[in-house]
C-alpha cells in the first residue's frame, strides 16, 4: 500500500479492483484503491473521517457502504461513507517542496528531495520537460538526480512530479540554477616571465576549477592550461621575445560564465647587484665621506634594461643606463649627511628589485664603520692601497692626514 494502516477495511470491487478504507498507524482518512491489472496502489478521495474496525460491505448494486468503527476519540462512532467504484478518482501527486531548491551552474550530478503527498510507487520527477531518473521513498517522498547537462544554463526552472499510470502531474516547484563563485587568484609562482622564454606557472586560489581560457592584458604574452583543481592550475606562459616589459592583468574564465582577475603578473627580469669583492666590483665604491661631496656610482651586475633605476635608500635616483650589466648615478651630498650604511638597489620594470649592496656614509679614515680609528681602519687601508681589499676607498674617506 501507499499508506501505512493497521484495523483497516479492504473490499473487492466489482471490477477486479480493491479499495481500502480507514486504519490505524497514518490514523488515514484517505481510501486507497489497489488496481491489480497494473499492480499499483493509488491514494483516491474521501470525506474526512478517521476510524478504525468499520464494516465495509460491497451492496448489490457496486457500491461499496463503509459504517461504523472507532473514531480518532476512541469512542464508537454512527458516522457511514459511501463509495461509488465508477466515480472514485485517482488524487494527482501533489508537491509541497524540493531540497535543494538550487543548484550552481555549472555544478557535477546532484541528487534532490521531493516532499509531499501521493507519490506512487513509479512517480517519477520531471525538470522542465526533461525526465529524472527517481527512486521511491515513499507516499510523501522521492529522490531524483539532476545530472550535469541538465545544469549547464541559469534560470529558473519547474520541477514536477508525474504519476505515469493516468499521467496526472503535480503542481510546479521552482529549481533554481544560479551563478557560482567567482575565481579568486591568490598567487601566481613563479609571477615573471622574462621576454622569449617560457615557464610553469603554478597558479592558486579558489573556484579555479572548469577553466575555458586565460587571457594577459596587453600583446606577446599567452598561457596554455594543463591540470586543474578547484584550488589550483598549471600554466604554462611565454612571452614573446618584443613582449613589453612590466606589469600584466590576468583574466580568467571559468565553465560558469564568471571570471577573476590578478594584477601581479610580471613581464621582464629581476636584476642583479654583483658581489662587492667581484672584479668589477657590484659598486665603484661602498665607502663615503660623511658630509662629503657628491659623487658617482657605478652599479655593476645582470639584468639591466633601459628603464632599470638606482634607488638609495627610499629615493629613485636618475639613472643612465650604459649596458645590461652596467648602470650610473650621480649621489647627491645630501645623502651624505648622517653616517651609516644605506642600501643600494636596482628596480626593474615592474617593480621587480634587485638584491641589496650597502653604501655607508664614514668619518674621514673610519673605513671599519665603528666611530673610531684603530688599528683595523690602517689594515683595511693598507689592503685597499695593495688592491687586496675592493671596491677601491676613495681619498676622501682614507686621507688619514686629512690633506
Amino acid at each position: 500500500m501507499t499508506l501505512s494502516r493497521a484495523q483497516d477495511a479492504g473490499t473487492p470491487l466489482i471490477d477486479g479492483r480493491v479499495l481500502v478504507t480507514g486504519g490505524t498507524d497514518d490514523v488515514e482518512t484517505n481510501a486507497e484503491l489497489y488496481d491489480p491489472v497494473l499492480g499499483l496502489w493509488f491514494v483516491v478521495p474521501s470525506p474526512g473521517i478517521i476510524r478504525t474496525y468499520a464494516t465495509a460491505l460491497l451492496m448489490d448494486n457496486g457500491k461499496v457502504l463503509v459504517a461504523g468503527g472507532v473514531a480518532s476519540s476512541n469512542l464508537p462512532t454512527a458516522r457511514a461513507q459511501l463509495f461509488e467504484p465508477s466515480s472514485l478518482s485517482i488524487v494527482p501527486p501533489s508537491l509541497t517542496s524540493v531540497t535543494p531548491s538550487s543548484a550552481t551552474v555549472g555544478a557535477g550530478t546532484m541528487s534532490v528531495i521531493l516532499s509531499g503527498s501521493n507519490f506512487v510507487a513509479n512517480s517519477y520527477a520531471k525538470l522542465g520537460q526533461n525526465r529524472l531518473v527517481t527512486t521511491y521513498l515513499g507516499s510523501g517522498k522521492l529522490m531524483a538526480f539532476i545530472t550535469s547537462d541538465r545544469l549547464g544554463t541559469l534560470g529558473q526552472y519547474p520541477i514536477q512530479v508525474v504519476n505515469p499510470v493516468d499521467g496526472a502531474v503535480s503542481e510546479s516547484a521552482a529549481f533554481a540554477i544560479v551563478p557560482g563563485a567567482n575565481p579568486i587568484i591568490i598567487s601566481m609562482t613563479p609571477n615573471v616571465v622574462a621576454p622569449g622564454t617560457t615557464v610553469a606557472v603554478t597558479v592558486s586560489g579558489a573556484n579555479l576549477a572548469g577553466v575555458t581560457s586565460l587571457t594577459f592584458a596587453g600583446t606577446g604574452v599567452t598561457a596554455i592550461v594543463g591540470a586543474q583543481l578547484n584550488d589550483t592550475i598549471s600554466l604554462s606562459v611565454t612571452a614573446a621575445p618584443d613582449a613589453a616589459l612590466g606589469s600584466r592583468t590576468i583574466t580568467l574564465n571559468i565553465s560558469t560564465g564568471l571570471a577573476g582577475s590578478f594584477s601581479g603578473f610580471i613581464v621582464g627580469t629581476i636584476p642583479g647587484i654583483g658581489e662587492l669583492s667581484a672584479t668589477p666590483p657590484g659598486l665603484s665604491q661602498d665607502l663615503a665621506p660623511l658630509s662629503g661631496n657628491g659623487l658617482k656610482v657605478t652599479v655593476i651586475g645582470s639584468s639591466f634594461v633601459s628603464s632599470s633605476t638606482i634607488v638609495v635608500g627610499q629615493s629613485i635616483l636618475p639613472t643612465t643606463f650604459v649596458s645590461s650589466t652596467q648602470l650610473t648615478a650621480d649621489v647627491p651630498s645630501a645623502f651624505l649627511k648622517t653616517p651609516g650604511p644605506q642600501g643600494v638597489k636596482v628596480v626593474n620594470p615592474g617593480a621587480l628589485e634587485s638584491n641589496l649592496r650597502n653604501l655607508t656614509v664614514v668619518e674621514r679614515g673610519d673605513v671599519s664603520t665603528n666611530r673610531t680609528l684603530s688599528i683595523g681602519d690602517a689594515l683595511i687601508l693598507a689592503l685597499a692601497a695593495g688592491g687586496i681589499r675592493k671596491p677601491v676607498i676613495p681619498d676622501a674617506v682614507a686621507d688619514l692626514n686629512l690633506s
